[in-house]
């Protein structure tokens, strides 16, 4: 019975899992799975930006750093901050919009995706549709759209995930669940 059950738990969370392309390690100019998320903090000076926000946007941004940096991850950390605030020369004359990071509940990064804003007009978005599809070859592509009262913004949006790194921590929560079932 126990042995079915959690059988049963496997198959589903396969099922449940989110239709991406799977690869063993998803890298995006300095950015790697696998990299814990002080490693990405350092690594994309996130300090500055967290700083910036606090002096920019005080009535957006309160509350103490770690508030604030989890706030930025979790919203997508934009390309012109990682340029013009934090002169990142990995990041600088880039076209994307957002990256967007995902962390296992150990703190590492295993899945990163990154957001473009789709052009208006046709050949350019045709181009960058097909830039994006050689740049990030075997990867999820994806077309999205943000709206406002006033504006609908679209973005292709692309998904890396580094299956070891997620499958682990799957199998790290289904052995939770199971043990309080």
């Amino acid at each position: 019975m126990f042995k079915a059950l959690k059988d049963f738990v496997i198959v589903l969370t396969i099922i449940a899992v989110p239709s991406v392309a799977f690869s063993a390690e998803a890298k995006f100019h300095g950015l790697k799975t696998g990299m814990n998320q002080k490693e990405v903090i350092q690594y994309l000076q996130l300090d500055k930006i967290v700083n910036h926000h606090k002096r920019e946007y005080p009535a957006l941004y309160g509350g103490n750093e770690t508030q604030i940096m989890y706030r930025i991850i979790e919203e997508g950390i934009a390309q012109a901050h990682l340029e013009e605030v934090c002169k990142h020369k990995d990041f600088t004359n880039k076209k994307f919009s957002r990256v967007f990071l995902y962390f296992t509940q150990d703190e590492i990064l295993w899945r990163i995706a990154v957001s473009f804003y789709i052009p208006n007009d046709t050949l350019e978005k045709i181009a960058l549709k097909i830039s994006i599809e050689k740049y990030f070859s075997g990867h999820e592509i994806k077309e999205e759209s943000v709206t406002s009262e006033n504006w609908t913004k679209h973005y292709y949006v692309v998904t890396m995930v580094d299956d070891k790194i997620s499958n682990s921590a799957i199998q790290k929560h289904i052995k939770s669940f199971l043990k309080g079932m």
